[in-house]
């Protein structure tokens, strides 16, 4: 062989190599919203034991002011990937605006306040 061409067979696996790396590193940095807020909202639950979440939804008024409105009260739920179940209701966390971690002072515990940006 030549070396031309084992020149060309080198740099050849070279850019291969430099591809591959490339794409991997472009689809770990590709996290969503949801996934974000995903992981957070799992070290908070876990770190506080929280077992509630309050969801608020966006609501419109007859003068076009616009805020949240509760939909759930310190309901049971569970986390699944980038959603979260409360009550036969899936929230997407890609609609999370923010959320706010309360302390129950009554009830001495945690719970979590869902912001989302879905209207009613």
């Amino acid at each position: 062989m030549s070396q031309s061409a084992l020149n060309f067979i080198k740099i050849s696996a070279i850019l291969i190599i430099l591809a591959s790396l490339s794409a991997c590193n472009i689809g770990d940095n590709e996290l969503t919203v949801g996934d974000k807020y995903s992981e957070e909202l799992e070290d908070i639950i876990e770190e506080d034991d929280i077992s509630r979440v309050s969801v608020y939804l966006l609501n419109t008024g007859y003068n076009g002011d616009v805020d949240y409105y509760q939909e759930h009260e310190k309901s049971s739920f569970t986390l699944e990937d980038n959603y979260i179940q409360v009550g036969n209701t899936y929230y997407s966390l890609n609609k999370l605006a923010k959320y706010e971690r309360i302390y129950s002072q009554p009830d001495n515990y945690y719970f979590l306040e869902l912001y989302f940006n879905i209207y009613l």
